[in-house]
């Protein structure tokens, strides 16, 4: 293809009951795609969620006010679909996770990030990820709490190298994360997470 141009705004989508996704603008060319205040929110408070969830699932409440992805490439490959990019940067990022022990536990195993790329069913691969200046907060509640305990880390910058869904032999599968972030807005931490996404038994190194 030559070069191209695509808009859209004012983009809004209801995934599912629990759930609202929108955004501003959407601009795609063929060299760069950008969205504009993306937002992913529930669509109700967390009583109402509660009561409404058979079994106990993190609420999640996210806003980003600006995602790039540059240097992407779609290809088709034996007639299946290959996504390729050279960068992903995340600005600005609040991520809410809203955890409570009310609803009965759930009886399904929590897959690990390696698991979940595996489980995408075509070959992707982003060689590099910024997630920049964001903030991420863990809210966890029980029966006879007041109030939900909360983890926050403040000023989050994070880097990953090479994220894919192992689908390309012979390539690199192995997935780097480099984090810097001030716990509770204070204390500075810093993270090197690193995991195989070929790896069937999901191990993984962490180190804070």
């Amino acid at each position: 293809y030559g070069a191209y141009r695509f808009e859209t705004h004012d983009f809004n989508y209801n995934p599912g009951k629990y759930y609202k996704l929108s955004l501003s603008s959407l601009v795609l060319d063929n060299h760069k795609i950008t969205v504009s205040d993306f937002s992913f929110l529930p669509t109700m408070n967390r009583t109402q969620f509660n009561k409404s969830s058979p079994v106990q699932e993190d609420l999640y409440t996210v806003k980003i006010p600006k995602i790039e992805l540059a240097g992407y490439k779609v290809s088709n490959l034996n007639n299946h679909l290959q996504v390729e990019a050279n960068n992903l940067n995340v600005y600005q990022m609040y991520m809410n996770i809203f955890s409570s022990n009310l609803p009965p536990p759930n009886p399904t195993p929590r897959t690990f990030f390696s698991e979940k790329f595996r489980k995408i069913k075509f070959p992707l691969t982003i060689h590099h990820t910024k997630v920049i200046n964001s903030l991420l907060e863990y809210e966890e509640t029980d029966k006879g709490a007041l109030a939900p305990g909360k983890l926050s880390f403040a000023n989050l910058n994070v880097g990953i190298d090479n994220i894919n869904t192992a689908k390309l032999k012979g390539k690199n599968t192995m997935v780097t994360v480099n984090g810097k972030t001030s716990f509770f807005g204070t204390s500075p931490n810093t993270v090197l997470w690193t995991f195989d996404v070929a790896n069937p038994h999901d191990a993984f190194s962490f180190k804070a």
